[in-house]
């Protein structure tokens, strides 16, 4: 059965067509080969240097396509360096002390009152808790301080400032209103009519303003005295919170 199958003719066929395909396989793996060594080998720039010295337009022939105007990025022209001079260092500076200026005491002082009139007080300021009034008969509260003393006896200005008023009142008898232009004002009752400065005249600290007189009708049943009161933008306070040890 061998013999015949060596002696078959559909044997050589086969072997030759076998052949003939294994060739063309070797033949187009060469041609690739070789293409891409021609491919590797051509060389760009100096196959354009060719055209142009052949003055062939390749773009005219269809050959290549034309290219889009790409706009040339613009390079700023070089800056030159900025030179800084350095500054010249100042020897033996010399640093002038200035003098402190000493606040006045008058500006550091708080605002304070010396005593209306010589005298002990005899009645203490309330205005919380209401006191019994004996010339009245009721409870009030007392707004000001009372110092004995006696008839006449001068009645002074406890801190600058301008007479404001001067009128008579139901219960405090005469009344001498002296302002301090800065929110308070002190109030002096039971004063005499006669030495008493005029109204709008400017006062010292300390100054003779009046003097005392005849007690008005919520005090009547005491004997003479003056009746001082201090108040601040329209509120009554304690006098004895300005009025300083003395």
């Amino acid at each position: 059965m061998l013999k015949r199958i060596v002696t078959s003719k559909r044997l050589y066929i086969a072997l030759f067509f076998l052949a003939v395909a294994f060739g063309g396989i070797r033949y187009v793996a060469d041609l690739q080969s070789d293409l891409r060594k021609e491919t590797a080998a051509f060389d760009e720039d100096a196959w354009r240097e060719a055209v142009e010295e052949s003055g062939i337009n390749l773009v005219e022939k269809g050959l290549v396509a034309e290219a889009e105007d790409v706009p040339k990025p613009e390079i700023e022209p070089e800056t030159e360096p900025i030179s800084v001079e350095p500054v010249a260092r100042e020897e033996n500076i010399e640093f002038k002390e200035e003098p402190i200026q000493e606040a006045s005491a008058e500006a550091e002082k708080p605002f304070s009152m010396v005593k209306p009139c010589e005298g002990d007080i005899i009645a203490h300021c309330s205005l919380e808790e209401l006191v019994y009034c004996n010339a009245l008969d009721d409870w009030r509260t007392h707004n000001g301080v009372d110092y004995t003393a006696k008839a006449e006896a001068p009645v002074f200005a406890t801190a600058d400032g301008v007479i404001a008023k001067v009128f008579e009142d139901e219960l405090l008898g005469l009344v001498l209103v002296l302002d301090h232009q800065n929110g308070v004002s002190s109030i002096y009752g039971n004063i005499q009519s006669t030495n008493v400065v005029n109204i709008g005249a400017s006062v010292k600290q300390g100054e003779v303003i009046g003097a005392v007189g005849a007690s008005g009708t919520m005090e009547a049943d005491m004997d003479e005295h003056l009746h001082f009161e201090v108040q601040c933008n329209g509120e009554y306070k304690d006098p004895l919170e300005y009025i300083i040890a003395q």
